[in-house]
């Protein structure tokens, strides 16, 4: 005899009040044919141990209900029944799947068992080896002394070391060798990935384009010089730490670097494509990929550009206080180099990072196109201005282009206005730069100057208003959105 044809609305309302112990098959009205429900396969069928299980993975698996096969297609035999209490819940969203995540390993804030000092002189290096410190690494610097980098005899800590350093010089700083990262935040949005057009932020033609005669400098990870977008680039680039097996990559550097001098013609022009830029890459690759470089390096690396003649120095990094780089920090701005580091991408909430919250640096904090401020930016009285940062298309490491995010990415935008400053006016003292910057400054969120977004939103300078294209590249603002945080 026929198996009852009954419609399918009627069905579910009548089989979701209780299942049929006995193999009962039924053949649903406007449903395929082939969809026969097995009432007694329903209990055994049915999954919901939330495993996912009933998603094919091109593997094998087995249940139940009998073995499973699957090489990419998800299609069930045609003559497979389908479990009732699937059929009957076919229609509701599906659980998301819970995943066990791992624990996320807190990453060391400073070198273990090591300390800089800045200061010594050969004798008291000498004393020190003496007592049992261990010389890892030594520079001279400019009327500063010897930069060292010391490990502990075992039983010492950093205060019984400041006490017995400061002994031997009593000008001495001494601190942990603090690590330092790159402040990149989101490495993609999927929703404009590679798309230009939706980028707000508008690269002027460079045909005739302000010359800037400023050197500036980078500390930062690797740079990938032979990128199409900077080949034509005066970039030079000194590694000063890192060797084949822990160098770090060159994703973060390249794509600052490319911001501030992409070629003209190229899909990323450059803010100040014929400037030139001297470069210290410090980094290194960590276990984990953890890449960071540690203050003894951070400190090398900014007297190495400013050696090189960078008048303006772009720090996209941060970490915590350490007393030699805000030593290297206080004689910087005692020489008028002007420093500008981003805030740090921790979260509105979190604690100041360094160097950005020294007096005397320039920090950074970073916007999207229509003025919101980027979700993970510190705030505080440390945020002096805003610039793009969120979604700026810029050179991947190796080829290509792709759009980065975080306040990394944002203070390059103001290192060109400070250079375009200092190429008008190269007598500016740092505190004079911040000062026209934020004069000049598009006022963002509570009226004046606040915590979120400091001054607000950097323009560009007028020191090349001679020409027809702007340098500095202006967000285009919506204004009919409120530019507070969301």
């Amino acid at each position: 005899m026929a198996s009852p044809r009954l419609p399918a609305a009627l069905l579910r309302a009548t089989l979701a009040a209780s299942l049929v112990a006995a193999p009962v098959s039924l053949t649903i009205e406007g449903e395929d044919p082939r969809l026969r429900l097995i009432a007694a396969e329903a209990l055994a069928d049915d999954d919901d141990d939330d495993d996912d299980d009933d998603d094919d993975d091109g593997g094998s698996r087995s249940s139940r209900g009998g073995g499973r096969t699957g090489s990419g297609s998800s299609a069930r035999p045609d003559d497979r029944p389908i479990g009732l209490l699937r059929w009957l819940r076919r229609d509701e969203p599906q659980r998301p799947r819970r995943t066990q995540r791992a624990a996320a390993v807190p990453r060391p804030d400073r070198v273990p068992g090591e300390i800089v000092a800045i200061g010594l002189a050969p004798a008291g290096l000498s004393a020190l080896s003496a007592d049992g410190y261990v010389v890892v690494a030594e520079d001279d610097l400019p009327e500063r002394g010897t930069i060292a980098r010391l490990r502990l005899p075992a039983g010492v800590d950093l205060e019984a070391a400041r006490q017995r350093i400061v002994a031997l010089a009593p000008d001495a700083e001494v601190d942990f060798n603090h690590y330092y990262r790159p402040e990149a935040g989101d490495a993609c949005s999927a929703q404009i990935c590679g798309v230009w057009e939706s980028i707000a932020w508008q690269v002027p033609p460079r045909t005739g384009a302000c010359r800037v005669e400023v050197t500036i400098g980078v500390v930062d990870t690797g740079i990938n010089t032979e990128h199409d977008v900077l080949a034509s680039g005066r970039v030079d680039l000194a590694t000063l730490r890192g060797d084949a097996a822990s160098a770090s990559e060159r994703k973060h550097g390249t794509a600052v670097v490319a911001i501030l001098l992409g070629a003209a013609d190229s899909r990323v022009p450059g803010l100040l494509p014929d400037a030139r830029i001297v470069a210290a890459d410090p980094f290194e690759t960590g276990r984990g990929g953890d890449e960071r470089a540690d203050a003894y390096s951070v400190v090398r690396a900014i007297e190495h550009v400013i050696r090189g003649g960078a008048q303006v120095v772009n720090l996209s990094l941060a970490g915590p206080p350490n007393s030699l780089l805000a030593d290297v920090v206080r004689r910087s701005v005692d020489r008028r180099v002007t420093l500008v580091a981003a805030v740090g991408n921790a979260g509105p909430r979190a604690k100041p990072l360094y160097p950005a919250a020294y007096e005397g640096v320039i920090g950074v904090t970073a916007v999207d196109r229509r003025g919101r401020i980027y979700r993970r930016a510190l705030q505080g009285p440390q945020v002096d201005i805003a610039a793009p940062g969120v979604d700026i298309p810029t050179a991947a490491s190796i080829s290509g282009v792709r759009p980065r995010s975080g306040t990394s990415f944002a203070a390059p935008f103001v290192t060109a206005a400070a250079a375009r400053l200092l190429a008008a006016e190269p007598d500016l003292a740092p505190a004079d730069v911040l000062a026209e910057l934020t004069a000049e400054a598009r006022d963002l969120g509570a009226p004046g100057r606040d915590d979120v977004f400091g001054a607000g939103l950097v323009q560009a300078s007028e020191a090349c208003a001679a020409d027809e294209s702007p340098t500095a590249v202006p967000v285009a603002l919506d204004e009919r959105t409120d530019p507070r945080v969301q």
